[in-house]
């Protein structure tokens, strides 16, 4: 059974070209491709158009004009058919792997039905504060930090990204996606559900950039030792 993978950008075709290309090289599991662009005016829309006529997107959306963050997100569960899903920012890479990067994840997710959310391990951007909890390849840990998650659909379809600077599970989330992730753990667990990253797989965050407070917050980018499998 193919797994929908949701990819969202916007105006960064460069980054965006170098997942998706590591994601169609590496990837060997069953997928459906959908990409949702946020009105890009940078050269994504003709790489997207031209992925699309050679038949390797399921879908496409692309906004005429900018939603943002949360509108984006929360369509991408109801585009999905997988029970299990995958969704993915514009600027991660996954390794290469036998069994692959996802094969690996849904493993997991069958064997372990309380993990709700599960993504790898990401050396730059460390992926949680965790309660020592491992269960097998997973550690149980208070939120992911990147964007490469595996989400059981049904939870995720109840979990709605407010509108800029309102309250997700009790927590202020604003559009570029700032404390997102605590609060999408939270609703998790108000479901009885946990959230997990997998130890030893790895994915690469290359263009985390954010704006904040009129301060520009740059991540520092941890190259890989082994390119290959992405390991720090």
């Amino acid at each position: 059974m193919e797994t929908d993978i949701i990819v969202c950008t916007h105006n960064r075709p460069e980054l965006l070209k170098r997942t998706l290309n590591h994601l169609f090289e590496r990837t060997t599991s069953p997928y459906r491709l959908h990409v949702i662009d946020d009105a890009s005016t940078a050269g994504n829309v003709e790489y997207l158009s031209r992925l699309w006529a050679e038949g390797r997107l399921a879908s496409l959306l692309l906004r005429r004009e900018p939603r943002q963050f949360a509108a984006n997100w929360n369509i991408a569960p109801w585009i999905a058919q997988s029970e299990i899903l995958v969704f993915s920012d514009d600027d991660i890479l996954c390794p290469r792997l036998e069994p692959d990067w996802l094969a690996r994840g849904l493993a997991a997710m069958a064997e372990y039905p309380r993990i709700g959310m599960l993504a790898p391990n990401c050396p730059s951007q460390p992926p949680a504060i965790h309660d020592d909890r491992r269960i097998g390849p997973l550690m149980i840990c208070d939120k992911l930090g990147t964007t490469l998650t595996l989400i059981r659909r049904a939870p995720m379809r109840q979990i709605v990204i407010p509108p800029n600077g309102t309250k997700l599970a009790g927590i202020t989330v604003f559009d570029d996606g700032t404390h997102l992730a605590t609060a999408w753990a939270r609703a998790m667990r108000a479901q009885r559900l946990e959230v997990a990253y997998m130890v030893d797989v790895y994915c690469q965050h290359i263009g985390a950039i954010s704006a904040r407070n009129n301060q520009d917050l740059s991540m520092r980018m941890v190259e890989p030792s082994n390119p290959d499998t992405l390991e720090p």
